[in-house]
């Protein structure tokens, strides 16, 4: 992985997990309309799972080289050092992440259907992910 040793760093974990929780409440206003605010749901999503990822290396005292090109995937597989976290896991943060890609890149919109589907399993992920970086 593309992670550098850093001093940890308990109060820039606690505002990334801060910022990641203020998102998911935003996702309650979003959801008023979902076939209009379904791409943006979902990228609200993706940056809540990569805050809490990135809350939880700042504890650890990681970070992802800034010189290196693929910085959210180097994030999203910092995941795979605990057990906890399954294939599954992996495979919905990458389609996440993709998702975002698409949006922010394209223009692409991320059908409603996508999150009837997914969302239950995307906040199973998102509450594992932020359980792990509540973690000492």
């Amino acid at each position: 992985m593309d992670l550098e040793r850093v001093a940890p760093d308990p109060e820039r974990a606690a505002s990334l997990a801060a910022m990641a929780m203020l998102r998911l409440e935003s996702i309650s206003l979003l959801r008023v309309d979902l076939p209009k605010f379904a791409s943006k749901i979902a990228e609200e999503f993706y940056d809540a799972l990569l805050e809490l990822v990135t809350a939880r290396m700042a504890k650890d005292g990681w970070k992802v080289r800034t010189d290196q090109l693929g910085s959210h995937r180097a994030t999203l597989a910092y995941l795979q050092r605990f057990p906890e976290f399954h294939e599954a896991d992996h495979a919905l943060a990458e389609d996440l992440r993709k998702k975002r890609v698409g949006i922010k890149y394209y223009g692409r919109k991320v059908p409603p259907d996508f999150l009837r589907r997914r969302e239950q399993a995307i906040r199973v992920l998102l509450d594992k992910v932020g359980a792990r970086a509540k973690r000492p």
